[in-house]
Protein backbone atom coordinates (compact mmCIF):
# COMPACT_ATOMS: atom_id res chain seq x y z
CA UNK A 1 0.00 0.00 0.00
CA UNK A 2 1.17 3.54 -0.79
CA UNK A 3 0.02 6.57 1.16
CA UNK A 4 -1.05 9.08 0.10
CA UNK A 5 -2.26 7.64 -3.20
CA UNK A 6 -1.08 10.75 -5.08
CA UNK A 7 0.42 14.20 -4.51
CA UNK A 8 -0.43 17.53 -6.11
CA UNK A 9 2.21 20.27 -6.15
CA UNK A 10 2.53 23.05 -5.17
CA UNK A 11 1.16 22.64 -1.64
CA UNK A 12 -0.85 25.67 -0.43
CA UNK A 13 0.92 27.86 2.16
CA UNK A 14 4.09 25.75 2.10
CA UNK A 15 7.44 25.99 0.36
CA UNK A 16 10.41 23.65 0.65
CA UNK A 17 13.78 24.88 1.85
CA UNK A 18 16.68 24.65 -0.56
CA UNK A 19 18.81 23.15 2.21
CA UNK A 20 16.37 21.52 4.65
CA UNK A 21 17.42 20.86 8.23
CA UNK A 22 14.25 19.08 9.36
CA UNK A 23 12.23 16.33 7.69
CA UNK A 24 9.08 18.43 7.23
CA UNK A 25 11.06 20.99 5.22
CA UNK A 26 11.83 18.41 2.50
CA UNK A 27 8.36 17.79 1.09
CA UNK A 28 5.20 15.69 1.45
CA UNK A 29 5.32 12.43 3.37
CA UNK A 30 5.30 9.26 1.24
CA UNK A 31 4.96 5.90 3.00
CA UNK A 32 4.92 2.40 1.54
CA UNK A 33 4.00 -0.83 3.30
CA UNK A 34 4.84 -4.21 1.80
CA UNK A 35 3.30 -7.27 3.42
CA UNK A 36 4.29 -10.89 2.79
CA UNK A 37 1.36 -12.99 4.01
CA UNK A 38 1.61 -16.77 4.06
CA UNK A 39 -2.00 -17.84 3.54
CA UNK A 40 -1.00 -21.45 4.21
CA UNK A 41 -1.57 -24.19 4.90
CA UNK A 42 2.14 -25.01 4.42
CA UNK A 43 4.93 -23.21 6.27
CA UNK A 44 7.76 -21.28 4.61
CA UNK A 45 11.25 -21.31 6.10
CA UNK A 46 13.08 -18.72 3.98
CA UNK A 47 12.04 -15.97 1.56
CA UNK A 48 13.96 -13.14 -0.09
CA UNK A 49 12.41 -9.72 -0.81
CA UNK A 50 13.97 -6.97 -2.91
CA UNK A 51 12.76 -3.37 -3.30
CA UNK A 52 14.07 -0.97 -5.94
CA UNK A 53 13.34 2.53 -4.60
CA UNK A 54 13.55 5.57 -6.97
CA UNK A 55 15.91 7.77 -4.98
CA UNK A 56 17.80 10.07 -7.37
CA UNK A 57 17.87 11.42 -10.90
CA UNK A 58 21.38 12.60 -11.68
CA UNK A 59 22.18 14.85 -8.69
CA UNK A 60 18.56 15.50 -7.70
CA UNK A 61 16.71 13.63 -4.99
CA UNK A 62 13.33 12.02 -5.74
CA UNK A 63 11.98 9.97 -2.80
CA UNK A 64 14.27 10.57 0.17
CA UNK A 65 14.12 7.74 2.73
CA UNK A 66 14.18 8.56 6.44
CA UNK A 67 13.18 5.31 8.09
CA UNK A 68 12.92 1.58 7.34
CA UNK A 69 10.90 -0.51 9.80
CA UNK A 70 10.06 -4.21 9.88
CA UNK A 71 7.56 -6.41 11.69
CA UNK A 72 7.78 -10.17 12.04
CA UNK A 73 10.74 -12.45 11.18
CA UNK A 74 12.19 -9.99 8.67
CA UNK A 75 15.64 -8.40 8.40
CA UNK A 76 16.30 -5.72 5.78
CA UNK A 77 19.44 -3.92 4.67
CA UNK A 78 19.64 -1.04 2.16
CA UNK A 79 22.54 -1.30 -0.28
CA UNK A 80 23.60 2.25 0.44
CA UNK A 81 23.14 4.89 3.11
CA UNK A 82 19.81 6.58 3.85
CA UNK A 83 19.39 10.18 5.04
CA UNK A 84 22.86 11.01 3.74
CA UNK A 85 22.34 14.73 4.45
CA UNK A 86 21.73 14.03 8.15
CA UNK A 87 18.38 15.84 8.14
CA UNK A 88 16.65 15.69 11.53
CA UNK A 89 13.84 13.11 11.19
CA UNK A 90 10.33 13.54 12.55
CA UNK A 91 8.82 11.12 15.03
CA UNK A 92 7.43 8.15 13.01
CA UNK A 93 3.65 8.08 13.06
CA UNK A 94 1.21 5.86 11.17
CA UNK A 95 -1.61 7.60 9.33
CA UNK A 96 -5.15 6.25 9.97
CA UNK A 97 -5.08 4.55 6.55
CA UNK A 98 -1.81 2.75 7.25
CA UNK A 99 -2.86 1.78 10.77
CA UNK A 100 -6.11 0.39 9.39
CA UNK A 101 -4.22 -1.60 6.75
CA UNK A 102 -2.12 -3.25 9.44
CA UNK A 103 -5.32 -4.15 11.33
CA UNK A 104 -6.88 -5.51 8.12
CA UNK A 105 -9.77 -3.04 8.18
CA UNK A 106 -10.73 -0.20 5.88
CA UNK A 107 -11.28 3.49 6.57
CA UNK A 108 -12.64 6.20 4.34
CA UNK A 109 -9.99 8.36 2.69
CA UNK A 110 -10.65 12.09 2.79
CA UNK A 111 -10.06 13.94 -0.48
CA UNK A 112 -9.64 17.70 -0.34
CA UNK A 113 -11.73 20.02 -2.53
CA UNK A 114 -8.50 21.30 -4.07
CA UNK A 115 -7.45 17.80 -5.18
CA UNK A 116 -10.87 17.22 -6.73
CA UNK A 117 -10.64 20.55 -8.56
CA UNK A 118 -7.14 19.76 -9.80
CA UNK A 119 -8.20 16.33 -11.05
CA UNK A 120 -11.15 17.89 -12.89
CA UNK A 121 -8.92 20.53 -14.48
CA UNK A 122 -6.37 17.95 -15.59
CA UNK A 123 -9.05 15.92 -17.37
CA UNK A 124 -9.20 18.61 -20.06
CA UNK A 125 -5.45 19.12 -20.47
CA UNK A 126 -3.30 16.62 -22.41
CA UNK A 127 -0.38 15.91 -20.08
CA UNK A 128 2.03 13.10 -20.99
CA UNK A 129 3.00 10.91 -18.07
CA UNK A 130 6.72 10.72 -17.30
CA UNK A 131 7.69 7.40 -15.76
CA UNK A 132 10.54 7.40 -13.25
CA UNK A 133 11.68 3.86 -12.45
CA UNK A 134 14.85 1.84 -12.03
CA UNK A 135 15.50 1.83 -15.77
CA UNK A 136 16.00 5.61 -16.02
CA UNK A 137 16.77 6.88 -12.49
CA UNK A 138 19.02 5.74 -9.66
CA UNK A 139 17.30 3.28 -7.33
CA UNK A 140 18.28 2.32 -3.82
CA UNK A 141 18.00 -1.45 -3.40
CA UNK A 142 16.61 -2.76 -0.12
CA UNK A 143 17.29 -6.47 0.38
CA UNK A 144 15.32 -8.45 2.95
CA UNK A 145 15.45 -11.98 4.30
CA UNK A 146 12.30 -13.45 5.82
CA UNK A 147 12.56 -16.27 8.33
CA UNK A 148 10.04 -18.98 9.20
CA UNK A 149 6.39 -18.18 8.48
CA UNK A 150 3.64 -20.59 9.44
CA UNK A 151 0.33 -20.50 7.63
CA UNK A 152 -1.53 -17.30 8.53
CA UNK A 153 1.61 -15.43 9.60
CA UNK A 154 3.07 -12.40 7.86
CA UNK A 155 6.11 -10.15 7.63
CA UNK A 156 5.82 -6.40 7.03
CA UNK A 157 8.24 -3.83 5.62
CA UNK A 158 7.50 -0.11 6.10
CA UNK A 159 9.38 2.63 4.27
CA UNK A 160 8.92 6.26 5.34
CA UNK A 161 10.20 8.85 2.90
CA UNK A 162 9.62 12.41 1.72
CA UNK A 163 9.10 13.58 -1.82
CA UNK A 164 11.98 15.98 -2.49
CA UNK A 165 9.67 18.80 -3.55
CA UNK A 166 12.41 21.16 -4.72
CA UNK A 167 13.31 18.73 -7.52
CA UNK A 168 9.80 18.75 -8.99
CA UNK A 169 8.76 22.36 -8.38
CA UNK A 170 11.32 23.39 -11.00
CA UNK A 171 9.05 21.75 -13.59
CA UNK A 172 5.63 23.02 -14.63
CA UNK A 173 2.47 21.23 -15.71
CA UNK A 174 4.04 17.79 -15.71
CA UNK A 175 2.59 14.50 -14.59
CA UNK A 176 5.11 12.08 -13.13
CA UNK A 177 4.73 8.52 -11.97
CA UNK A 178 7.41 7.32 -9.55
CA UNK A 179 7.62 3.54 -9.58
CA UNK A 180 9.08 1.23 -6.94
CA UNK A 181 9.85 -2.32 -8.05
CA UNK A 182 9.20 -5.09 -5.52
CA UNK A 183 9.92 -8.80 -5.84
CA UNK A 184 9.82 -11.82 -3.57
CA UNK A 185 11.09 -15.36 -3.96
CA UNK A 186 10.48 -18.26 -1.61
CA UNK A 187 13.80 -20.06 -1.22
CA UNK A 188 13.00 -22.93 1.10
CA UNK A 189 10.19 -24.80 2.83
CA UNK A 190 10.72 -26.84 6.03
CA UNK A 191 10.12 -30.22 4.40
CA UNK A 192 12.44 -32.96 3.22
CA UNK A 193 10.75 -32.97 -0.19
CA UNK A 194 10.66 -29.51 -1.77
CA UNK A 195 8.02 -28.47 -4.34
CA UNK A 196 9.11 -28.51 -7.98
CA UNK A 197 8.45 -24.77 -8.13
CA UNK A 198 8.50 -22.31 -5.23
CA UNK A 199 6.35 -19.13 -5.23
CA UNK A 200 7.79 -15.86 -6.57
CA UNK A 201 6.43 -12.61 -7.99
CA UNK A 202 7.36 -9.12 -9.18
CA UNK A 203 5.19 -6.03 -8.84
CA UNK A 204 5.52 -2.34 -9.69
CA UNK A 205 4.06 0.15 -7.21
CA UNK A 206 3.20 3.39 -9.00
CA UNK A 207 3.00 6.75 -7.25
CA UNK A 208 1.35 9.61 -9.25
CA UNK A 209 2.58 13.19 -8.90
CA UNK A 210 0.86 16.21 -10.48
CA UNK A 211 2.54 19.58 -11.03
CA UNK A 212 -0.16 22.16 -11.70
CA UNK A 213 1.46 25.53 -11.11
CA UNK A 214 -0.05 26.94 -14.31
CA UNK A 215 -3.45 25.24 -14.21
CA UNK A 216 -6.32 27.63 -13.49
CA UNK A 217 -8.90 26.22 -11.11
CA UNK A 218 -12.45 27.51 -11.09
Amino acid sequence: VSHPSQIVLPIPNWEPKEKPNEEREVGPLVQHIYELHNIGPSAISETHISVGWPSQSRDEFLLYIFHIQTEGPLKCQPKGAINTLQITPSEPEDTPELAAFLRNISVSHAVSRRDVAVAEALRHIPIPKKLLNCTNVKCLTISCKVGHLDGGQRAVLKIRSRLWAQTFLQRKNDYYSLIANVSFEVKKMPYSIQPAKLPSANIAVSYPLFLVSSVKLR
